[in-house]
């Protein structure tokens, strides 16, 4: 259920993060997965719960999960 997802350059790196859920008007929730998992194995069972009435923010760690693209956007 994701909403959306972009890369975002952070210190010349490029952070690939993912937007779930709807724009309510309230404050985002962050989540920061740990470890080598990834946005969807740390969060994947809990994040349509989370995303039901808030805006989920999930930021992909470097080296895991999803590369940056070629050709550096």
């Amino acid at each position: 259920m994701t909403t959306g997802s972009a890369y975002a350059k952070v210190d010349g790196l490029e952070m690939y993060y993912e937007l779930h859920g709807p724009d309510s008007g309230r404050r985002p929730l962050v989540l920061l997965h740990g470890g080598v998992l990834t946005i969807g194995l740390s969060f994947g069972a809990v994040l349509p719960a989370l995303a039901a009435t808030r805006r989920v923010v999930a930021p992909e760690l470097q080296a895991t999960g999803t590369p940056p693209t070629s050709g550096g956007r």
